[in-house]
């Protein structure tokens, strides 16, 4: 009896700890609809070059911005939110399909609005990677919880993917810092 008590006081703390802090769920496959795009691949940008702006409304941000030369620099779909980090999905395209694709990004709620979905309208490119980045704003904003990226067109859905924005660990340097472009 009192070897078992010791055991059980020897394991008490860690079968507390495993009952206080809660797995974090799983993250769903990224999905990119095959008759439409393929070579999807998700993550954080670390480089990137803006070649247009347009004006989206329904963004926190009033504008949405053409990218060039995008390419998902670290794969993960866990993402730790540092101010200013970038991540999001890039996938090919498949044949002709309309001009512009709708993007809906949902998120936990974000500025003094609390607002929990975007959506914007992107520019169909055939010829290259299509890319939905985000940029990550103002410490403020306390991004941190499960974010989506979907895109679709007329003709359905294109490709959907899930982040998990987290706190960066104490003393973590920014993914990109050593990566060069």
């Amino acid at each position: 009896m009192c070897q078992s008590f010791r055991l059980l006081l020897l394991f008490a703390p860690l079968l507390f700890c495993a009952i206080a802090v809660p797995a974090r769920a799983e993250l769903p496959a990224p999905y990119a609809n095959p008759a439409r795009a393929v070579a999807l691949s998700v993550g954080i940008v670390c480089s990137m070059t803006v070649v247009g702006q347009k004006k989206a409304p329904r963004t926190r941000a009033g504008t949405s911005f053409q990218n060039d030369g995008v390419r998902i620099s670290i794969k993960t779909q866990v993402i730790p939110a540092f101010e200013g980090i970038k991540f999001g999905m890039t996938f090919m395209i498949l044949g002709q399909h309309d001009s512009y694709n709708s993007v809906t990004m949902t998120h936990p709620p974000l500025g003094p609005d609390g607002t929990t979905v975007e959506h914007w309208m992107m520019p169909i490119n055939t010829t290259d990677l299509a890319n939905i980045v985000v940029k990550l704003g103002s410490a403020d904003e306390h991004p941190l919880g499960r974010w989506t990226l979907t895109t679709k067109s007329i003709n359905g859905l294109i490709a959907t993917t899930e982040f998990e924005l987290v706190e960066p660990k104490p003393g973590e340097a920014h993914p990109c810092e050593f990566l060069s472009s």
